[in-house]
């Protein structure tokens, strides 16, 4: 959190560029009186969380830094499936109270 905050930037920034660097960031919608196309940014390529932390951001003050630098880049392992009821997301939570609690 300190070298984000030094480099100008926030949490919420940071997600906003890893978005832009992973699947492409929603910026804006451009309407050319007949159709409507979402403008999105994206950057480079990668293939491995190495190649991603080795990306180069652009910060406010601390001028051009690489993603690695600003955040810890690990894998980990994400859900198999999203569920969705009514067409929203929703999180289910499976706990096991110990024995003794009725």
């Amino acid at each position: 959190d300190r070298r984000i905050a030094q480099a100008g930037l926030d949490r919420g920034d940071i997600a906003s560029m890893v978005r832009a660097l992973s699947g492409g960031l929603f910026i804006a919608e451009y309407f050319d009186g007949n159709d409507r196309m979402n403008l999105i940014l994206r950057g480079d390529k990668w293939r491995t969380p190495d190649e991603l932390s080795s990306l180069p951001v652009h910060t406010p003050n601390a001028g051009l830094q690489t993603l690695g630098e600003l955040a810890e880049v690990i894998r980990t392992v994400g859900p198999t499936q999203l569920r969705r009821v009514n067409g929203k997301r929703t999180v289910s939570l499976l706990l096991n109270p110990p024995e003794e609690m009725s």
